[in-house]
């Protein structure tokens, strides 16, 4: 009666197995619904007064695509208080007119020796001898741009592009001082006033149903934006180990059925013996990879790649060590290729 209720609850787990793999495939191939949000493309100044060009854009999915659907937001001569502006002005429609073309370079208008460059790197030069040298003023923090670009918090959708590139540039009078305006994209704006930081901010829509224009963050801040930046590899890691489990199970399982398959109680206690040791080695990989990509998004591991790294020994210990555990159990010679011959 024992040995059929083990048969019983490892035929059980064998068919869960199975479902999951096939619900996890089902899931993968649902498409998540369309969204609407700002992206801030150019910038402009006319008479001491910053405006933007916002794009109200829609990302791919179900309900999709409309094309987008340009705004214009003021801004006041200390580049706050953005607002969008219902006035329908022909000079400030014109001032948006043609492409804008990396680098860009704009200058202080009271002293044209300090300015600003934006190039194709994303980063952020600046010069204080009219643009003869330059000196790099702002960047992303080192290993942290994939953190960003797999961010999909600020769209709920991974079929939005998330650029870090700056699309646009413009210095402008302020008071005694300048500031210095680059439009981000679905990042907002980066500003900088006189010698103080840059700082990252949000273009707000006015519509409930459009997503605002916000910056991505560097890191995660909580478990949430976790979820939002390395959701599809903590996912992936569940399906590569649930997927390796099963293969290292069955393959197993070949080999014992052919060595002691006459023997039915020697044969049912090995079996659960390489369930055991499947799904015990399995649930280390899938910690490791965990823990690694978890650690990666909270900061804590600066590179992507070294969270894979760290996943990958993981999966080669792991293995060779499931390997050996079951070549100990049933023969010290015996060998799965062996087996499966």
């Amino acid at each position: 009666m024992k040995s059929l209720k083990r048969i019983g609850n490892r035929n059980r787990i064998e068919i869960l197995l199975f479902l999951f793999i096939t619900f996890i495939v089902l899931v993968s191939c649902i498409d998540p619904a369309s969204r609407q949000f700002l992206s801030v493309e150019k910038i402009t100044v006319i008479n001491g007064f910053p405006y933007l060009l916002v794009e109200e854009k829609m990302s791919w999915g179900p309900g999709c695509c409309d094309p987008a659907i340009n705004h214009i937001y003021s801004g006041s001569i200390f580049a706050d208080n953005w607002q969008l502006s219902n006035e329908e002005n022909n000079e400030i429609v014109d001032k948006f007119n043609g492409e804008r073309i990396l680098p860009i370079v704009d200058c202080y208008p009271k002293n044209r020796s300090i300015c600003y460059r934006i190039t194709e790197t994303g980063n952020i030069d600046y010069s204080e001898d009219g643009g003869e040298s330059w000196n790099r003023d702002w960047k992303i923090p080192v290993g942290r741009e994939r953190y960003m670009k797999g961010y999909i918090g600020i769209t709920g959708s991974d079929y939005v592009e998330i650029s870090t590139i700056p699309r646009d540039l413009a210095v402008i009078n302020s008071g005694k001082s300048f500031i210095a305006i680059i439009p981000c994209g679905i990042q907002g704006l980066l500003i900088k006033r006189g010698n103080g930081d840059w700082e990252r901010v949000a273009i707000r829509s006015e519509d409930e149903y459009v997503l605002s224009a916000e910056p991505l963050p560097y890191k995660a801040k909580n478990f949430s934006d976790l979820s939002y930046s390395v959701g599809w590899e903590l996912q992936l890691s569940v399906y590569f180990v649930a997927i390796l489990a099963i293969v290292l199970y069955f393959r197993g399982r070949k080999v014992v059925k052919t060595r002691i398959s006459d023997q039915e109680e020697k044969y049912n206690s090995s079996l659960d013996f390489l369930l055991l040791i499947t799904i015990g080695y399995s649930s280390i990989i899938l910690v490791s990879a965990w823990l690694a990509f978890i650690l990666w998004g909270f900061g804590f591991i600066p590179f992507y790649e070294v969270s894979v790294t760290l996943t990958l020994l993981a999966l080669i210990f792991s293995v060779i060590a499931w390997r050996r555990r079951f070549d100990k159990r049933f023969s010290n010679k015996m060998d799965i290729e062996d087996g499966d011959a």
